[in-house]
């Protein structure tokens, strides 16, 4: 029996219906019962024209295709709604933080301000005092003196604070922001209770 189409490709439709690869010398061995028969120049082009004719793919029908670009159009759609929802949030957060951050800077400015401004004022009324005074006054200008030091010590950890503040990235700032308030100053205690307030 010769070796032809037809004999070709009923021994590669007998491997898949057994669920066996179909390879050129596999039809070789179907055709010849078990032991190879045919040349595989003879075998191999038949072979390739099956493969071809398997995998005959019919065009999408022009509804379903229209059907598959409107469903992939309203998936975008509500992606991109959805994703630019998300961003306008993000937005509008890191706006409120940013407020927030340059309200505490300017008050932590005020402060340091006003601070600076007592120092000054006591340095002033340290200066002129007598060394002859009474002993109250000497005592008044001792407690002057260290009234200078703690402002001073208190000016400069405002100020540590306020430069931690102003360089911590936007998205970093803190919900609470004790770090800047010390509760012993009544102008930063206020401010603190306006903030909590206004949140």
């Amino acid at each position: 029996m010769p070796i032809d189409r037809n004999v070709v490709f009923s021994a590669a439709d007998a491997l898949v219906a057994r669920g066996e690869t179909v390879s050129v010398t596999a039809v070789r061995k179907e055709i010849g019962g078990g032991t190879p028969k045919g040349s595989p120049n003879t075998v191999c082009p038949l072979l390739r024209a099956w493969r071809e004719a398997q995998v005959q793919i019919e065009a999408i029908p022009p509804e379903i295709e229209q059907a598959a670009l409107q469903a992939i159009g309203s998936i975008w759609h509500v992606a991109r709604t959805t994703a630019q929802r998300q961003y306008e949030g993000e937005r509008i957060k890191w706006s409120e933080d940013l407020e927030v951050t340059t309200k505490d800077r300017d008050d932590a400015f005020n402060e340091i301000d006003r601070l600076e401004t007592q120092i000054s004022e006591l340095r002033a009324a340290l200066e002129k005092a007598q060394p002859g005074q009474s002993a109250d006054n000497v005592i008044a200008a001792s407690d002057t003196s260290k009234e200078v030091e703690r402002l001073s010590a208190e000016n400069e950890r405002l100020r540590t604070s306020l430069h931690s503040a102003i360089r911590r990235p936007i998205g970093v700032v803190p919900t609470d922001a004790d770090e800047f308030y010390d509760p012993r100053h009544p102008a930063l205690a206020r401010s603190h209770s306006d903030t909590d307030g206004a949140q």
